[in-house]
């Protein structure tokens, strides 16, 4: 089922540019679609080609659930880490797989939204058990270590220059380095309604649209891959925000490039990119590094997973 707004998806927005030699692929919600990613990949590496620069490819989560390949996506997506450079935020659907996996989520409630599909990507047949245990129990078996590696040290938010990065949203109102990661996940209505400036234009997934919303707060990238086989890119680089396709570095649409900043940032993050990753009981990690600066990786470790609600 597709939520839509015509009048967001066409409404003409400028967009604040990135800094000259900087370019970000923004990816929208893939889940289990790791045929449209792979697709999506070599368009990216043909345009990389004819780029200078650094370049940043930034997931919005839900790799798993619903389409048939999820266990194939997380696989793909180690793989291109090795030879990009990769921002992986983790989403709700994300949490629900590793909550299955800690038995903090009952099967029946996971299947709901598209688990089973999860299970069977990972040779999980339900031929193959009997109860809801058993099923647990065969699928830490079956699920290698690295992809439990990545479940656990997803990124609940990225903050680079103008545009905050997250799944679902943010709390209006909460400063955007201390929003939670259970808004992060799972927010909607209250983030969806909202038209104030947030400190950031925040380009998040998590609310399947027919086409990509654009908005002066908020740009929507999920267009339910799963369903109807349209994996949305948007490309950020020196001359604005504009979504591609492959085909000459990007779609002209209803955005266009300008030298509009979005909001004061004069705070403690100045006004150079920043992305952080919250951790349960450590403190806020961050990196900052100015627009100029090369890349600073490395912030690693547990994310949060927080049950909210059902996606």
């Amino acid at each position: 089922m597709f939520l839509t707004s015509a009048s967001a998806a066409t409404r003409k927005t400028f967009y604040p540019p990135l800094a000259r030699g900087l370019t970000i692929f923004a990816i929208g919600d893939i889940h289990g679609r790791a045929d449209l990613l792979d697709a999506l990949h070599e368009a990216i590496d043909i345009a990389c080609s004819r780029l200078g620069g650094r370049v940043l490819e930034v997931y919005l989560g839900d790799y798993v659930d619903r389409g048939p390949y999820s266990a194939e996506t997380i696989e793909l997506l180690l793989s291109r880490e090795r030879r990009r450079e990769l921002i992986l935020l983790g989403g709700n659907h994300e949490a629900m797989l590793q909550q299955f996996l800690d038995a903090d989520l009952e099967l029946r409630d996971w299947a709901r939204f598209g688990g089973l599909q999860t299970l069977l990507s990972y040779g999980v047949q339900p031929s193959q058990w009997r109860t809801p245990d058993e099923c647990r129990a065969q699928l830490r078996a079956s699920i290698p270590a690295a992809h439990l590696t990545f479940l656990r040290t997803l990124l609940d938010w990225a903050w680079l220059g103008d545009y905050f990065f997250v799944h679902a949203g943010v709390r209006p109102g909460v400063r955007l380095e201390a929003q939670s990661a259970r808004d992060g996940c799972w927010i909607r209505d209250d983030f969806l309604r909202d038209r104030r400036n947030h400190g950031a234009i925040v380009v998040h997934g998590h609310t399947t649209t027919e086409e990509p919303e654009f908005l002066d707060n908020r740009i929507n990238l999920d267009t339910g891959a799963y369903l109807s086989g349209r994996l949305t890119c948007l490309r950020l680089d020196h001359e604005g925000a504009r979504l591609f396709s492959g085909e000459n570095g990007g779609v002209p649409g209803p955005l266009a490039s300008a030298g509009l900043r979005c909001g004061d940032r004069a705070s403690a993050q100045g006004a150079g990119p920043v992305f952080a990753h919250a951790r349960p009981r450590v403190r806020l990690l961050k990196a900052a590094l100015s627009a100029s600066a090369a890349f600073m990786g490395g912030v690693s470790g547990r994310r949060k997973d927080p049950v909210a609600g059902r996606d």
